[in-house]
């Protein structure tokens, strides 16, 4: 950023249009004549600096408003007084102002380059990583002088060896060379090497991950349970399955007890209907709760005859093929209750469009879609009446089996 000064005091400030207003008045300053808006741009895109004809308007505009630049009635531009410019960041260039994929490339190379440890006499240490050229740039300009430097000429001086940075960047790595007791600033105010140094080079650990197999770690684990194993995010879990074709895990939203519950109630389907919430956890050996137990019994096709009555819950036995809005309008409830009900449930999603399942009468779609329908309203009625006759017989819906066995 730079700050141009005029005569009468008034400031205005550049970032990213500082190279275009340097133009303009260097330009301007060639010719006593004055130029037209046109040829002021004409001139600016040969030089390479910038080919926006509304970024140069603006920067007109804006040196104008302070009296440095005047606008003739025949439409001429001429510089009309004095100016001081003063460099407030970055000189050359914009620096953090605006991003590019060369910066990002540039740092990404720096990063891979690994770090470096300065170490002085007394045996503090300084660590510098992206900006570890600038670092011992510095220190080889102040070791070839005897007397000292100042800050803008140790960046004038990096900035002619086409080192990559600025006056902010220079000043930030003097004062944490500063803060190690390698550098420290005299009596003239210049910068000064204190006592020798030692670099060492640390090198970037290898981000390369080894090439697990399916026999060597158990995938069907979620990828928060590998990345604790691992010691590697979940992200990059991820990322590994993805290179080595390994499959998602069969349960990928939950926690390895309530996976083990469900592998469990696979293999003895016959008879865990049967048992109670003590037995199941004995016999599984996973402590869940009785709700957990319900809705993962239930998500298996399993009807659990101990399970608990302390509220009505007729959502565990929606058809849940039908839309959120019908089942909605069908059991009396919200439609965001029944769509936060799929989400935590696991449940699939609906096989109907309410929207456009109505354009399509007379196909077999649309009268699979009614007869599904009235399935549910009926189910609904039935337990409505259950829910007079008592909480088990809500329980069962009032219709018998069927009602017991989930859509999922």
């Amino acid at each position: 950023m730079i700050r141009i000064a005029g005569a009468d005091g008034r400031l205005a400030h550049f970032a990213a249009t500082h190279q275009v207003a340097l133009g303009v008045l260097r330009v301007l300053e060639a010719t006593s004549q004055g130029l037209r808006f046109q040829a002021i741009a004409a001139r600016l895109a040969t030089d390479g600096v910038s080919s926006d004809a509304q970024y140069i308007r603006n920067v007109l505009q804006k040196l104008r408003s302070i009296g440095i630049v005047r606008r003739e009635k025949r439409g001429l531009y001429s510089r009309a007084a004095g100016y001081a410019v003063t460099v407030i960041g970055s000189p050359g260039t914009a620096g953090p102002l605006c991003w590019s994929p060369q910066q990002a490339r540039r740092q990404a190379e720096a990063r891979a380059r690994g770090k470096i440890r300065i170490v002085g006499r007394e045996g503090r240490a300084v660590q510098f990583t992206a900006a570890q050229h600038v670092a011992l740039g510095v220190l080889r300009e102040l070791k070839a002088s005897n007397c000292g430097m100042k800050s803008t000429t140790i960046a004038a001086r990096l900035a002619e060896r086409q080192v990559d940075c600025d006056l902010q960047r220079v000043i930030d790595t003097l004062v944490r060379l500063r803060d190690a007791g390698l550098v420290h600033m005299n009596e003239q105010r210049r910068w000064v090497l204190d006592s020798d140094y030692v670099v060492t080079v640390i090198k970037p650990p290898s981000r390369v991950a080894p090439h697990w197999t399916q026999t060597e770690l158990d995938w069907t684990q979620t990828d928060r349970e590998l990345s604790h194993r691992l010691g590697l995010s979940r992200e990059r879990i991820r990322q590994i399955r993805r290179e080595q074709g390994i499959a998602d895990p069969p349960f990928k939203h939950l926690q390895q007890p309530t996976i083990a519950f469900r592998l469990w109630l696979r293999q003895n389907r016959a008879r865990a209907g049967a048992l109670t919430a003590e037995q199941l956890a004995t016999e599984s050996g996973c402590k869940l709760h009785r709700e957990t137990i319900a809705r993962h019994m239930l998500a298996e096709g399993i009807a659990w005859v101990w399970r608990s009555q302390a509220r009505p819950d007729y959502w565990l036995y929606c058809n849940w093929a039908l839309p959120s809005w019908d089942l909605a309008d069908i059991w009396g409830r919200s439609t965001r209750r029944f769509a936060i009900w799929r989400l935590r449930g696991h449940y699939r999603r609906p096989q109907w469009n309410r929207l456009t399942i109505h354009k399509k009468k007379g196909t077999p779609e649309y009268e699979e879609y009614c007869k599904a329908l009235e399935a549910e309203r009926r189910k609904a009625q039935a337990y409505r009446r259950a829910l007079v006759q008592g909480p088990k017989a809500a329980c069962r819906g009032g219709s018998g089996p069927e009602a017991e066995a989930p859509s999922t």
